[in-house]
């Protein structure tokens, strides 16, 4: 319920962002064309349908650490996806913020690793990111 009100939020506001760059003349968009209209469907059903179904029925069996570096990982497979086969442009500084973020997340299961067996990842990781910050 609430990521939908996130969503939603998120939709409004980018909405009025859009609209007011439209009216001030300078909206830089592409207009969307009859021949666009097929592979927007595929969009819409494979990521807003068919993929978010499985992606929860396969969270509600991982625990909460888990299921956070997975969703984490989700966002660079889908930066790695557009970039190889949709030619997406990836400059320096987002190839540099996706190596970033894979050696956090790396970090993370490593820390949890070394937490040892009783401890579940999500108290290995709240360790590692308060140990981050300079707390003992």
């Amino acid at each position: 319920m609430l990521a939908g009100l996130l969503y939603l939020g998120s939709g409004i506001g980018l909405g009025l962002i859009g609209l007011g760059a439209r009216l001030s003349g300078r909206a830089a968009e592409a207009r969307l064309r009859r021949r666009d209209l097929p592979w927007l469907g595929l969009i819409v059903l494979f990521g807003g349908v068919l993929g978010p179904a499985p992606l929860m029925a396969g969270l509600t069996s991982a625990s909460g650490g888990a299921g956070s570096l997975l969703l984490n990982t989700e966002s660079l497979a889908t930066m790695a996806i557009a970039w190889i086969f949709f030619r997406e442009t990836v400059d320096r500084r987002v190839f540099a913020g996706a190596i970033g973020h894979t050696r956090r997340r790396a970090r993370t299961v490593l820390a949890s690793r070394r937490c040892g067996d009783d401890c579940r990842l999500g108290r290995c990781a709240d360790r590692r990111g308060l140990h981050l910050l300079g707390h003992r």
